[in-house]
């Protein structure tokens, strides 16, 4: 009878062979893929040893200590070619699966706009001259261009790089055709669509407006409609500030983002802080970050209008034409007054220039992260032994904590609550 080690032995053995062979993931890689590669290896390994070897036998009847490492050592360089090979061809592999992916996506809209670059002096005059008034299609050009310009600059690009934001801009002029291709959410006016940034052919992040005379008089109609579409210019060209889209059309391939309790998200596409997840069972794609993302891009509309007042754009009240309901935390983060110093609460992880940046490197969960750790340290104040949580749960409670903020009035109590959690299961019921 064979003991008990033997058993556990060969009951590893057999599953770690049933696993090998099998289709699947193993270790993030595709378990076939490991199989060629190991193939390869072995192959390419014995194939140059025995080449090395047949040489030195011609010249030798026998084999020395050091002709013995000859072959050994052409036997290495061998196998290292091997998966250099296998590895090589994989990445050809995953870069033809991206680029079709890439591909398939639609073809931009015709009508682009023109590049036309002024200061942030000129800008500004421009948007004086134009408050209350319906502006020309060469006034709009100008000012839809100029807006991206400077606004891509005002997040870090050089204006060679910005006039790439200026070439990535489309305007549509049929109200049919910006519904189509904006898909606005049903829980929202579908016809209050005034841009938006899509993925279009080869991957590419553009934005299109609706420049259709309906659009032009609800804008009239507004109480600062030059400065509400300035605000939109620069909340677009937010969305297009990113490192690049990010596709993993490959299973095994897929970054999984962790939220200890809460689960975790297997990503198929990302962009700043938008998430396109795959849930556990069905491929049917929900999307995550959506309340970060548009909250940067708000955030950086409010930001570039203050740097434009600055030179010389009119300081008035306006009404934003996105999300309302980022106001007061944009506000809360803007401004300090009593009671609510948000920027030193969040000790620095809210920094607009550090939030930019994990944008730009796509990177939500680091953002979520860090907010929770911030949450933790200030839950000493509510009670005395605060739970030690993984990295994960941090991330868990960063991400409850920011939408409880940006949900924020003047009450805190449901913020709060966040603050006295004892436990990671508690994250489940907030």
């Amino acid at each position: 009878m064979s003991s008990s080690k033997e058993i556990d032995r060969r009951t590893f053995l057999k599953g770690a062979g049933f696993t090998v062979l099998s289709p699947g993931c193993f270790l993030g890689r595709n378990t076939w893929e490991i199989v060629q590669d190991v193939s390869l290896i072995v192959a390419m390994g014995g194939l140059a040893a025995g080449l090395e070897a047949k040489s030195l036998l011609s010249k030798s009847s026998k084999i020395t200590r050091r002709e013995f490492w000859q072959i050994t050592r052409a036997g290495s360089l061998g196998a290292v070619y091997g998966l250099v090979l296998g590895e090589g061809s994989r990445w050809w592999e995953r870069r033809r699966e991206v680029q079709e992916f890439l591909n398939s996506l639609p073809a931009a809209p015709k009508e682009n706009i023109k590049i036309t670059e002024l200061s942030l002096l000129e800008l500004a005059d421009l948007i004086n001259r134009l408050e209350g008034k319906i502006p020309t299609p060469e006034e709009a050009d100008v000012l839809i261009a100029a807006t991206a310009y400077q606004a891509a600059q005002f997040l870090g690009e050089s204006p060679a790089k910005a006039k790439e934001y200026i070439r990535g801009l489309f305007k549509i002029f049929d109200e049919r055709e910006i519904q189509a291709t904006c898909q606005p959410d049903a829980d929202k006016d579908a016809d209050t669509s005034v841009a938006c940034v899509k993925e279009f052919s080869m991957g590419r992040l553009l934005a299109v407006f609706n420049f259709s005379q309906e659009e032009w008089q609800r804008l009239f109609a507004t109480e600062m409609p030059i400065r509400s579409f300035v605000g939109t210019t620069a909340h677009e060209v937010a969305h297009m500030h990113v490192r690049r889209l990010e596709v993993f059309p490959n299973s095994c391939d897929r970054p999984r983002e962790d939220y200890g309790v809460l689960g975790k998200s297997e990503v198929f596409s990302r962009r700043g802080f938008i998430r396109s997840l795959l849930p556990p069972k069905g491929e049917i794609l929900t999307v995550d970050g959506r309340d970060e993302e548009e909250f940067f891009a708000e955030w950086t509309a409010h930001r570039f209008l203050n740097e434009l007042e600055e030179f010389g754009l009119e300081r008035r009240d306006y009404e934003p034409m996105g999300y309302l309901e980022f106001e007061q935390a944009i506000i809360n983060l803007e401004y300090t007054r009593p009671g609510a110093n948000w920027p030193k609460w969040w000790q620095g992880r809210m920094d607009f220039n550090r939030v930019a940046k994990l944008h730009w490197e796509n990177d939500l969960w680091r953002f979520r992260r860090d907010l929770g750790e911030v949450m933790l340290d200030h839950s000493q104040e509510f009670i005395l032994s605060p739970p030690k949580l993984s990295e994960a749960n941090k991330a868990a409670l960063g991400m409850l904590a920011f939408r409880e903020f940006v949900e924020i009035k003047e009450d805190l109590d449901r913020f709060e609550r966040l603050l006295q959690i004892s436990s990671e299961e508690e994250l489940l019921d907030l």
